[in-house]
């Protein structure tokens, strides 16, 4: 008989016209372990394509330098002025305290010019300036929940008392990952000097972001800016390092969940060799036929191997269709806890990525049991044929063969 692999493929499809009975645990476990490595991916191109999309933003600005416990002096400032506009934002940590409840929060003074880039979004539409004015503040709603206040009561920090004016919906420069020491709590340069908080020693971070007027000269201008400035122990930056905090957090989960990934796939391998044993054994009198006709082990093992590779496929188209809907299903979620916005779209490296560990999974857990099946004389599966109806025999059958061969003639 003929090995080509035409002849396999339509015996492979006349095989395959039964339907997929036999199949649905090999789908299930490809699908759902193709899926999973999908969707990690998938969720992680897409966060990872939004901070590249709002760098800018996530940044501040084009570049930015950051002091620690003093600020930059004048001439520095003037330096810094003369690329271009420039917003200084001061951050430390202090606690806030009302009606006899305190809470750790993250303090942030900004000035006028603040932001550069990016949207700032407070509660019913008021304007930042407005907020801030007159011993202002504007707080993340969290920190109301936990002290039990509302828009319009006081709050102290410091030797300072401000008014809570609006909460935080959108800040753009705020990423820090997925986690904080605190809710934000945002007033002006006139209030943080109110709260007293600026003293020798105290822990605050300076950031002075600059919009060049000439953006094309960032990589220069940055070059020169950390060749004059790191010496004294600054941080100069630019919107390729925008983010580093989120970046490192979304690369660490993204890892953290491949290997979740992973390990279902393997555990799903096993259903898929047992899935893949099960069929051969409900095959084994087509297999012996084949073999009584003179089909080779090279022919069976190619009509059995295009079913599974069909079945493969399909899991696999499966599973990328669920993988790479997961962003779009749950976008809402996950915007709720991360700081930018998703870039959502189908990208195909994890899907490819998704897919070769799907056929690779499949073809690990599915070729020995094939070969075995393949590899195994006529006779021998027509004995098994025999055994296994034996074994599904009632005991009433049993007893008759018994009988029959007692009282055969020796």
């Amino acid at each position: 008989m003929r090995t080509d692999p035409a002849l396999a493929w339509r015996l492979a499809r006349r095989e395959m016209r039964g339907g997929l009975a036999g199949f649905r645990i090999f789908l299930l476990c490809i699908a759902i372990g193709v899926a999973a490595i999908a969707a990690v991916h998938s969720v992680s191109m897409a966060v990872q394509t939004g901070i590249a999309r709002d760098a800018r933003a996530l940044h501040g600005g084009d570049l930015a330098v950051r002091t620690t416990y003093v600020p930059a002096d004048a001439a520095a400032r003037a330096d810094f002025a003369s690329l271009g506009r420039v917003s200084e934002v001061v951050e430390m940590r202090a606690m806030a305290r009302a009606g006899g409840g305190a809470a750790l929060v993250e303090l942030k003074a900004v000035d006028v010019a603040y932001p550069l880039a990016g949207a700032l979004r407070l509660s019913g539409g008021m304007a930042l300036e407005d907020a801030l004015a007159d011993g202002g503040a504007v707080v993340e709603a969290t920190l109301l929940e936990r002290l039990g206040l509302a828009v319009g009561d006081r709050i102290e920090v410091g030797d300072g008392s401000f008014a809570i004016r609006a909460t935080l919906e959108r800040e753009p420069d705020r990423a820090v990952g997925l986690f904080s020491f605190g809710p934000r709590f945002m007033l002006d340069g006139d209030g943080l000097r109110r709260t007293g908080l600026v003293q020798p020693g105290s822990l605050i971070r300076y950031k002075y972001r600059i919009a060049l007027d000439e953006p094309g000269r960032t990589i220069a201008e940055h070059r020169r800016l950390a060749g004059e400035y790191t010496e004294r122990g600054w941080r100069v930056t630019g919107i390729g390092s925008a983010a580093p905090g989120l970046r490192q957090t979304i690369r660490r989960l993204t890892l953290f969940m491949t290997l979740v990934g992973l390990a279902a796939s393997i555990i799903g391998g096993i259903g898929v060799a047992n899935a893949v044993r099960a069929h051969l054994a409900s095959r084994r009198p087509a297999i012996a036929t084949l073999g009584c006709l003179g089909a080779t082990p090279r022919l069976i093992g190619l009509t059995f191997g295009f079913q599974i590779a069909t079945m493969t496929v399909l899991a696999i188209l499966i599973g990328l269709a669920l993988g790479a809907a997961v962003p779009f299903l749950f976008v809402e979620l996950l915007e709720t806890y991360l700081p930018v916005d998703l870039a959502l779209g189908v990208y195909p490296g994890p899907l490819l990525l998704a897919a070769a560990f799907g056929a690779l999974t499949a073809a690990v857990f599915s070729l020995p049991p094939l070969a075995a099946a393949a590899r195994r004389p006529p006779v021998a599966l027509f004995r098994d044929v025999e055994a296994a109806a034996g074994e599904g025999a009632g005991p009433a059958a049993v007893l008759a063969r018994g009988l029959k061969h007692i009282s055969e003639p020796t």
